[in-house]
């Protein structure tokens, strides 16, 4: 019998810290979910597939910049070994330039899936983000005047 014991890992446990952590805007415990060599990709602006912490950072910042606020809701999840996919929604209040439309204040609703690829250090080694960016882009546009 092996002696070792090896904790299973928990992945309600880890979308709860992951949705905790994106709603508390802190960009540091976000960071501390992912490898440092972890990939980013998303269908918003340039660069559109964001490589390594400090990168990610750099886009966090920016992001955060010109949401000021959101608010992200769980819809569903599925879990699959080293696999997660998050379904979700989320209300943002856009403020600055971004797509190339500058406005403030504007109420921003979007929904999309996250797929998180993890390592064995249970690190999210690659995201992708799928949401419709027409959908914001529009949004922005029709609310912001």
């Amino acid at each position: 019998m092996n002696s070792e014991r090896t904790e299973k890992f928990d992945c309600e446990k880890f979308i709860e810290k992951f949705m905790k952590v994106w709603n508390d805007y802190n960009i540091d415990n976000i960071l501390a979910l992912y490898s440092d060599d972890a990939i980013y990709i998303h269908p918003g602006e340039e660069p559109k597939i964001i490589k390594g912490k400090d990168n990610f950072r750099k886009y966090l910042e920016k992001l955060f910049a010109t949401y000021p606020y959101h608010k992200l809701f769980l819809v569903s999840f599925a879990c699959n070994n080293k696999i997660i996919m998050i379904e979700w929604k989320v209300t943002s209040i856009f403020s600055g330039s971004r797509y190339n439309i500058t406005n403030n204040g504007t109420k921003v609703d979007s929904e999309g899936v996250d797929v998180l690829e993890l390592g064995e250090d249970n690190l999210i080694r690659m995201t992708r983000t799928y949401y419709d960016i027409c959908s914001i882009k529009e949004q922005l546009i029709k609310r912001g005047g």
